[in-house]
């Protein structure tokens, strides 16, 4: 019997085998460097802020992971610029404060306005804009880093001219602790406060405190050009009296209109207070932990008087806006020859609709809520 044939036949199928096995073990090397190569990508900081180790400017950054490397917000949609109509109200002798915008969340409608388009300085109010700027650079990831309280940020923040600005921190002993971005970013629109601010930035820019704030506030001032914002420029981003940071009560409307559409953002406006942990390293070399807490200066959690809200209802009983619910706001407040006040807020009604309502400068602390009561009063069902 020739065998030949049988012979021939199996060096086929053995060539077959081993171009088969070929095929497989090049698809399966290209797998695997198309793998090393996203998850390289992947685990790249973001440029936007850093993600582990120190940052350029010296400052430490956990390593801890978690989290997506999307920004925490996209804006999505058209903007939407308030605009009067022949329905607007005009309000004068009716409130106390100088400037105000009334304005429907969904259509732009001012519902009522007084001196809406004029400038003013918003105060702390320019931290809505800080917020919005934040958050859109940001990731998901970024909100868990922790970032420390150092010498830098407290000379920074307690003297010059933010000397008299709010803090969170106030003593040397502080330094060296660490605290999430997450917690800084409420710190900044619940408490208001300037250390927390000029943190995010430094994270966010990566340079000195006076130069991250300033990078910031180029992006500040381009967020404000793209928005269509004619009556709007920041030199700073904590609210710091200047003749370059100024704003109109219409376009502070806009400014939270777009800031609201932030889940986080959101959040932190509607807090009365807000509580988290710091870090700090013991002289074992052992991390430890404390209970912070960031109150609101719209609400009275502490029920001292302070807040808007608390000064109000101690001059005139329980604050309420029904049919309205109050949902939150930022505050601001200058000091010239006498204090001046202004407020930033958001209401709802019973279908879901959001309204926004800005009041500027303002000579009596419980006049704000009182002229917030007068103008939400002028809201109408759809």
């Amino acid at each position: 019997m020739d065998h030949k044939p049988v012979q021939q036949q199996d060096e086929r199928t053995s060539g077959m085998a081993v171009a088969a096995f070929s095929v497989f073990i090049t698809v399966v090397a290209v797998f695997v460097c198309v793998l090393v190569t996203v998850l390289t990508v992947q685990s790249r900081p973001d440029s936007s802020g850093n993600t582990s180790g120190s940052g350029s400017d010296g400052s430490t950054v956990s390593d801890e992971p978690g989290g997506s490397s999307a920004p925490v917000f996209s804006p999505s949609g058209a903007i939407l610029l308030p605009h009067s109509t022949a329905n607007t109200q005009t309000v004068s002798t009716q409130i106390a404060s100088d400037y105000a915008a009334l304005v429907n969340a969904r259509t732009g409608e001012i519902i009522a306005g007084k001196g809406a388009d004029t400038r003013f300085s918003p105060a702390s109010m320019t931290k809505i804009m800080t917020l919005l700027v934040a958050c859109q650079r940001l990731t998901e990831q970024d909100l868990e880093q922790r970032v420390e309280y150092d010498q830098e940020i407290m000379n920074y923040t307690k003297a010059g001219e933010y000397r008299n600005a709010t803090c969170h921190w106030s003593e040397e002993k502080y330094l060296g602790d660490r605290v999430a971005i997450r917690d800084l970013l409420y710190g900044i629109g619940v408490e208001s406060a300037a250390d927390c601010t000029i943190m995010v930035a430094r994270y966010l820019v990566g340079k000195s405190p006076a130069d991250s704030e300033a990078e910031f506030v180029q992006w500040m001032n381009e967020e404000a050009a793209k928005m269509g914002l004619q009556n709007t420029h920041f030199d700073n981003i904590i609210g710091y009296d200047s003749e370059n940071n100024y704003s109109t009560a219409s376009d502070l409307t806009a400014i939270l209109i777009r800031a609201l559409q932030c889940d986080l953002i959101a959040d932190i406006l509607s807090r009365p207070s807000y509580e988290f942990l710091a870090y700090y390293t013991d002289e074992s070399g052992a991390e430890g932990s404390y209970r912070n807490y960031s109150y609101s200066t719209l609400f009275d959690a502490r029920d001292t008087g302070s807040g808007r809200i608390g000064a109000y209802e101690t001059q005139y009983g329980e604050f309420t806006i029904a049919p309205l619910t109050l949902g939150g706001g930022k505050t601001g407040s200058l000091e010239y020859e006498t204090w001046e006040y202004s407020l930033a807020s958001f209401a709802t009604d019973s279908a879901g609709n959001t309204y926004v309502l800005v009041t500027g400068m303002c000579s009596q602390n419980a006049e704000v809520m009182r002229d917030a009561k007068t103008l939400y009063g002028y809201v109408r069902s759809d």
